[in-house]
């Protein structure tokens, strides 16, 4: 069966983003805003109006932990190599992936309190052991699920019993269904239920100069059980690049700093899914049932100043791995922007609301992070204490909950720590 095509818009995308900084604090009440909702061909449409923080309630996110697991030296369950993604259980456990050195691709379970429990998992090919996860969720009590895109194979462990079976990724049935020019399907794949799986994938694009120049983000939601596919969205990926000579060889380079690039965000509870382009205030979403909405808001443009360049500029001038004439080399071929993205990462909450985060600047003019909150429905209720994050990927060490968010961070001592800071809403 051909898949269900939906295609709001094509943007071109490359995969170029700045780093933040942390973000600003707020107050204000605690009434949603009023967003217009309306039906186009099957499509409901959520028009947020533009509203201030001191309009809307504002969510606090603490600047200190209230609990950190991770040593620099003592039982080896707690020392990390590369924490590379976190995630808690319905039962209330924290779930730690390691990925660096003898630790590699463990999964170290902890209880709430940040007592260790178990650890499974490690580097190999064999049952239980994985070259790379993209991807790691909940499957229900003490077990999760682990998707191995090199491997090609999906996995399930458990905190009491250990690894527990695998299955394989068909790319081929995939490929019937997606296109089968589709590439990386097992890299961008997060399981939504049996047989039921949303998916990020690439198409490359005819015109494309390189593998990674020119390419379609494709996103979808597949039932493999019922052969078919519904498309929420594809985004051109295409854009400028130059090659460099640079001290290390040649190189290709992004000309432009504020490119837009794909986000998305799963909703496994929902079994939905939700796409975006850095650029565009809106959000396309689907569910497996083929329900569509469409979310947008109102942003403030974000002035790239003069003194912004000049800290990129001396960021990469200070960067020890270029070698002599390669900063001005890449300076001098970049596209410099007049205003920011206004998307810098998206991420969802454990109640299905999105966290899109974005710049601001404060009365003195301070460049600064927040997140803007929408419901599962899309409509705004809150702004949100910012702080940094990629937006590349579903595995970014963040898991937010109802009332906390847990995230990777680096405490002054240089030690890699899971952390945990309280929302108060």
């Amino acid at each position: 069966m051909k898949p269900e095509h939906f295609n709001p818009m094509r943007i071109v995308s490359l995969s170029c983003v700045l780093c933040g900084v942390l973000a600003c604090a707020a107050s204000g009440g605690e009434e949603a805003a009023t967003a217009v909702i309306r039906d186009s061909a099957g499509v409901t449409i959520v028009e947020n109006p533009f509203v201030e923080p001191a309009d809307i309630g504002f969510w606090h996110v603490d600047s200190v932990p209230a609990l950190t697991i991770g040593v620099l030296d003592g039982e080896p369950a707690y020392e990390f190599g590369s924490i590379k993604s976190v995630r808690q259980l319905p039962n209330g456990m924290i779930v730690v992936l390691d990925g660096r050195g003898e630790s590699a691709f463990e999964f170290r379970f902890f209880d709430s309190t940040g007592k260790h429990i178990a650890t499974h998992g490690r580097s190999g090919m064999g049952p239980g052991e994985f070259r790379w996860v993209n991807f790691f969720g909940t499957a229900g009590g003490d077990t999760i699920v682990a998707v191995d895109f090199p491997a090609r194979r999906i996995s399930w462990l458990s905190a009491s019993l250990g690894y527990l079976r695998s299955s394989m990724v068909d790319e081929p049935r995939y490929k019937q269904l997606l296109g089968e020019d589709v590439s990386n399907i097992a890299e961008g794949m997060v399981p939504l239920g049996d047989s039921l799986y949303a998916i990020k994938a690439y198409r490359r694009r005819a015109d494309a100069a390189t593998p990674f120049g020119g390419r379609f983000m494709q996103y979808d939601i597949v039932n493999l059980a019922a052969d078919t596919t519904i498309r929420i969205a594809q985004y051109d990926e295409g854009g400028a690049f130059v090659r460099l000579q640079l001290s290390r060889g040649i190189s290709n380079m992004s000309t432009e700093i504020e490119t837009p690039i794909g986000v998305h965000v799963v909703d496994r509870t929902r079994r939905a899914l939700c796409a975006a382009t850095t650029r565009v205030t809106q959000l396309v979403c689907a569910d497996s049932r083929g329900t569509r909405r469409i979310v947008r808001w109102t942003h403030t443009p974000v002035e790239f100043t003069a003194d912004d360049r000049r800290e990129i500029e001396d960021r990469i001038r200070g960067a020890s791995y270029y070698g002599p004439g390669d900063a001005d080399k890449i300076i001098a071929v970049f596209v410099w922007p007049t205003h920011y993205n206004p998307i810098r990462a998206l991420q969802i909450d454990a109640d299905g609301n999105f966290w899109i985060l974005e710049y601001m600047r404060d009365e003195a003019g301070t460049r600064k992070l927040r997140f803007r909150v929408l419901n599962p429905d899309g409509e705004h209720i809150a702004f949100a204490t910012g702080y940094e994050t990629s937006p590349y990927g579903l595995n970014n060490a963040i898991e937010i909950g109802s009332n906390r968010v847990l995230r990777r961070i680096t405490n002054a001592d240089g030690v890699e720590q899971i952390a945990s800071f309280t929302i108060r809403k």
